[in-house]
């Protein structure tokens, strides 16, 4: 909801019931979507689990370079780390080994072949990108697709 009232999302996605103000269309298109990823069976929720794991890990790698960076540019940081740097490296060092696993597991469980959550990974990078064009072309009003 969040993401289509700063116009990521269809404008749909941000209506809320006028009466109680909850988002029906995102509850109805969520629980729609869990359906068919129970339907699917457990061989379709698990390589988006895994995908899930991929891109968490790799946002986890992203958010300490820019704690770090962040903590390197400024003259007096405008909040505290316990521990400093130090610890902001020992983060970075973990959420890299996390994010190295979480992309190299499916490789050595697949037997020598692309695993599924590579090309799932590689669609949703693609449509996300599509998207990104799509919506940043010149002249389009902020928030309509």
């Amino acid at each position: 909801m969040a993401q289509a009232r700063a116009g990521f999302l269809p404008p749909t996605f941000a209506a809320a019931d006028p009466r109680d103000g909850s988002p029906t269309f995102v509850v109805i298109f969520v629980a729609l979507c869990t359906a068919a990823g129970v339907a699917l069976g457990r061989g379709a929720i698990i390589p988006l689990v895994d995908m899930a794991s991929m891109c968490l890990a790799g946002k986890l790698v992203l958010a300490c370079l820019a704690a770090l960076r962040a903590r390197s540019s400024l003259e007096a940081p405008r909040y505290r780390t316990p521990g400093g740097k130090i610890t902001l490296g020992y983060a970075l060092a973990g959420s890299a080994v996390m994010a190295g696993f979480a992309l190299l597991d499916p490789l050595l469980r697949g037997h020598g072949r692309v695993p599924v959550e590579w090309i799932v990974t590689g669609i949703w990078i693609g449509a996300g990108a599509a998207f990104r064009v799509i919506h940043s072309r010149p002249g389009r009003v902020r928030g309509a697709l």
